[in-house]
């Protein structure tokens, strides 16, 4: 599947910081890359699919900080949680492997249009 699949067209989107966890703390070796589907975490139970791209890069390894475009393909129950300064977790395979912090809430705008297609 890829960035331009049906479900994810009419995505709520936001922009964060986030900064990846060592592979000591988070287990995960090998970086991340643009289109991975992840769960964002805003309490232990509260849990929501997204869909990645990393901006100005292809990939970001364990470790770093870097800058993401979170699509949410089911908006319900995300209510303000998108709000500038909301920090939440990445997790991958039900572990964490990120920490992050909202910095724009880019509701209603298509990830078509924000890939410039």
């Amino acid at each position: 599947m890829s960035l331009t699949d049906s479900l994810w067209l009419d995505a709520i989107h936001a922009k964060a910081r986030v900064t990846l966890l060592p592979a000591e703390k988070s287990g995960r070796r090998e970086p991340i890359s643009s289109g991975l589907r992840i769960h964002a975490s805003f309490g232990r139970k509260d849990q929501h699919l997204c869909q990645i791209r990393i901006e100005g890069a292809d990939s970001a390894a364990p470790g770093t900080e870097c800058e993401l475009t979170l699509a949410f393909a089911a908006p319900k129950g995300l209510g303000n949680r998108l709000a500038v300064g909301t920090d939440f977790v990445l997790l991958f395979d039900q572990r964490p492997i990120g920490n992050g912090k909202i910095t724009e809430d880019l509701r209603k705008i298509s990830f078509l249009k924000r890939l410039g297609l």
